[in-house]
């Protein structure tokens, strides 16, 4: 064979190779199309959640139910057992309030410690006091408010679909959704102030007076005694002496007790109002683990008012 004959061989030779790569390589990427096609998952992107830190656990419910699939959601503080005015974050706890991008507190000093924090991070912070229109140096205990607490989803809501606005028709259901049950325990507050409305109660600690006064009872806790109790110290002996002569003279209806504050001084006025027979409710601060969520506590709690000041 001629050399110009050999050069003519080689030629088509190589020619059906690369006819061959060609429709191979062809073939692959029909295949790899039609794979794409049929399972979604491989290329879709799934959206990222938004992470929300809530300080206390009276709050959560409400950043839960709002927030529903599209958050990670951390709490701080959801050991009822622990006073949020004595509690000290860990560096984990300092480290997750400062990298959300919405920080849901109480405010009006009850958690400096989460106010603290979330202004050392980017996130948008919703100040449940402030936005319930609640000043620095009044009662911190909002969550017992009904105001409070539509005014504080309100506030989330609106946090959430600026860090998410792609999913803003989704929270907006949420809302709906949460909205839907703080109205039907808006009319068992309604109905429960119709039979409480005048009666009275002392405290031996803050914590229930917004609840109390959406169910229209008159506070008669010496006034020495409650502003001691708000800045947590030691009340006066004649606001103490005073205390007992309101439950000795039978002039309240109600005395409700902090559990989780609890000390020589309340279990003695505690005794007493036993002894004079006067009903005794159990407040917490943070929410007990009982509870599905706030609307649930305030509703048991609303009931067991009523049931021992109206029997």
């Amino acid at each position: 064979m001629t050399f110009a004959a050999t050069k003519k061989k080689l030629l088509r030779i190589l020619s059906a190779i690369a006819a061959a790569t060609a429709f191979l390589v062809l073939t692959a990427a029909c295949g790899n199309a039609g794979a794409s096609n049929s399972s979604p998952s491989s290329s879709t992107t799934a959206t990222s959640k938004v992470d929300v830190a809530v300080s206390v656990n009276q709050w959560e419910s409400i950043a839960k139910t709002i927030g529903g699939q599209d958050v990670n959601l951390h709490v701080i503080l959801s050991n009822d057992n622990v006073n949020a005015h004595e509690f000290e974050p860990e560096a984990n706890d300092v480290a997750q309030i400062e990298a959300a991008k919405v920080v849901l507190v109480n405010g009006a000093g009850y958690d400096q410690w989460a106010t603290n924090a979330a202004h050392k991070g980017r996130g948008d912070i919703v100040d449940a006091a402030s936005a319930g229109g609640i000043k620095m140096g009044a009662n911190p205990h909002v969550w017992f408010s009904s105001s409070v607490r539509k005014a504080t989803a309100k506030a989330y809501l609106a946090a959430l679909e600026k860090a998410a606005p792609q999913d803003e028709a989704t929270f907006e259901k949420n809302y709906q959704t949460w909205l839907s049950g703080e109205d039907k325990l808006d009319s068992e507050l309604s109905a429960a102030r119709a039979k409480l409305n005048g009666k009275t109660y002392a405290a031996t600690a803050p914590v229930s007076h917004y609840l109390m006064e959406d169910l229209g009872l008159q506070c008669e806790t010496p006034t020495g005694f409650a502003q001691a109790e708000l800045n947590q110290s030691n009340p006066a002996p004649e606001d103490i002496q005073e205390f007992q002569n309101l439950i000795n003279g039978k002039k309240i209806d109600l005395l409700v007790d902090n559990v989780q504050e609890a000390n020589s001084t309340t279990n003695m006025i505690v005794e007493q109002a036993k002894k004079a027979r006067i009903p005794v409710v159990d407040f917490t601060e943070t929410m007990p683990q009982q509870y599905q969520n706030l609307d649930a506590w305030v509703m048991a709690l609303t009931k067991n008012i009523e049931a021992v000041t109206t029997k």
